[in-house]
């Protein structure tokens, strides 16, 4: 499986858990009846786990986030599918340094191409893009003190 694949899923995941906020069902079950995957490796199924397991814990910081950057959207509007892309992308950001900026962000933005509506792709783009100048600025700022 490839990273976006391994992404997608994580996705999907988050999607479910965002929607339904019940008991856990195995992930191979969620994977099977939600994408079609195949050669799922190690690193796949690490990266699967890790993420969700750490959107769901992080949700919150996450969440407030995204309230912050998106221009006076209340999240309760927001679709649940844009509100799992976009825990997912800032998750990676914020908290991945194996994973570059833009790759997230492109990544969430084809995804919502993908599975949400067509003004959804614009507007995760730019909240993607208000929280990368801010996560940029803080690195910067950082580093001037070091």
């Amino acid at each position: 499986m490839s990273r976006k694949k391994a992404r997608e899923a994580a996705f999907l995941l988050l999607f479910e858990w965002e929607a339904n906020r019940s008991p856990e069902k195995p992930l191979d079950d969620i994977l099977q009846t939600t994408i079609e995957f195949d050669n799922l490796t190690l690193d796949d199924l690490h990266y699967i786990n890790q993420t969700v397991a750490d959107c769901k814990q992080a949700y919150q910081d996450l969440d407030d986030i995204i309230a912050g950057s998106s221009a006076g959207w209340r999240l309760e509007r927001l679709p649940r599918v844009d509100l799992a892309l976009l825990r997912l992308a800032i998750y990676e950001m914020s908290r991945r340094q194996d994973i570059p900026h833009a790759v997230s962000i492109n990544e969430c933005v084809d995804l919502a191409k993908s599975y949400s509506t067509d003004k959804s792709s614009a507007f995760i783009n730019g909240v993607l893009s208000t929280v990368e100048k801010s996560i940029t600025k803080a690195a910067d700022e950082s580093h001037a003190r070091d």
